[in-house]
């Protein structure tokens, strides 16, 4: 292909290509999005630096933009080791989040407007992006790289404080240790979050979050793991804490709501901490959920997390102060042992960080 600008236009085709298997990537606005948008106008500058699987970088051979068409870590600033945002990671979150055209989108930590610009992509030009980013230098270099789209904006804010006004999407891309109250509500009804929460050690999870309807009602599942840099204003202490004692008795997989209500924590709480509980129960407005309580639960007594094959087969059962008579269609196949759920899972006790569970983190990234 003797055309410079065909072949690297063949490059970002095929790299969009690959990130359909290898992030199972479904919404057909994803892939044209990121066939679309030249990923090198983001990175400044070649030859560029590759992140490699010991987290050390190595130089591209020369500043042939079809260098950066590959499912690998750029760095945007090495010096600090951040780094464009793994494309396969983001792919499969994007896919996963269901943006639509039209849509008005809130991106957290937009870094240099890579991942804002590919949003901006998929919502087209009907839709609206507003990107924050609290680092001055990055935020500058976003508003140069995003100055062509129309439909998107650049703030040099923290993202935990500046209000977007009522959005259809919210992406947070750093690690909370909670879900903000100001991100909650500005969900519109069905409004989606992409929300990382994640320990001291920049690892953890990440939830998507679904508005159900008017109230304050909210579905939650986590659809992966994470390495991500923290969120600055987006972490307390406590709430880190709680987060890490949360991933070390395992189960995320069966996390199905989002509670601000005020409630007592039982048995049902994978996480309960202030203002927020993310619940194995489903979100009550689309779920019928029926329960009978044996006894009121003492507020004093602790919670018992998931232990290690303590039930009479050695499989591992965590205690439920509710008797659940019954359960959503789209429930995770559940077995009732008396007044317990057998969750068939082979976790432990305490605080167990290092622990590799359900899910696999990806390296440490930005935008």
């Amino acid at each position: 292909m003797s055309d410079p600008a065909e072949r690297i236009e063949a490059a970002r085709r095929f790299y969009a290509e690959e990130l359909r298997f290898v992030a199972h990537v479904e919404t057909e606005d994803v892939i044209r999005a990121f066939a679309s948008v030249p990923r090198e106008k983001f990175l400044g500058p070649g030859p560029w630096l590759v992140m490699g699987d010991d987290c050390t970088y190595w130089r591209t051979p020369d500043d042939d933009p079809a260098h950066v068409y590959h499912n690998v870590l750029l760095a945007i600033d090495a010096a600090r080791e951040l780094n464009n945002g793994h494309p396969q990671f983001w792919a499969g979150l994007l896919d996963k989040l269901g943006l639509r055209r039209g849509d008005t989108v809130y991106h957290v930590g937009a870094g240099t407007g890579y991942y804002t610009a590919i949003q901006a992509e998929i919502v087209g030009p009907e839709g609206r992006v507003t990107g924050v980013e609290i680092d001055p230098e990055l935020a500058e270099r976003a508003r140069a790289n995003l100055a062509d789209r129309m439909n998107v904006e650049i703030a040099t804010a923290d993202g935990s404080l500046h209000d977007p006004g009522p959005v259809d999407a919210l992406i947070v891309n750093a690690g909370a240790t909670h879900p903000v109250p100001g991100w909650l509500a500005a969900l519109k009804p069905h409004g989606r979050m992409l929300l990382p929460l994640t320990t001291d050690r920049n690892d953890g999870i990440v939830l998507r979050i679904e508005r159900m309807g008017e109230e304050a009602i909210y579905a939650a599942a986590v659809v992966s793991g994470v390495g991500i840099y923290p969120c600055a204003g987006a972490r307390e202490r406590n709430a880190e804490r709680a987060l890490v004692r949360a991933l070390g008795g395992g189960g995320r997989r069966f996390i199905r709501s989002l509670r601000v209500d005020p409630h007592i924590a039982d048995g049902t709480c994978w996480l309960h901490g202030d203002g927020y509980c993310l619940s194995i129960n489903p979100p009550a407005a689309s779920h019928r959920i029926l329960v009978a309580a044996d006894k009121a639960p003492d507020p004093t007594a602790p919670i018992k997390r998931l232990g290690r094959g303590n039930g009479p087969g050695g499989e591992t059962t965590r205690p439920m102060p509710l008797q659940v008579e019954e359960l959503s269609a789209g429930w995770p196949p559940l077995q009732h042992v008396g007044q317990r759920i057998r969750l068939g899972l082979a976790c432990q006790d305490g605080d167990n960080r290092g622990r590799v569970d359900e899910n696999h983190p990806s390296p440490l990234s930005s935008s």
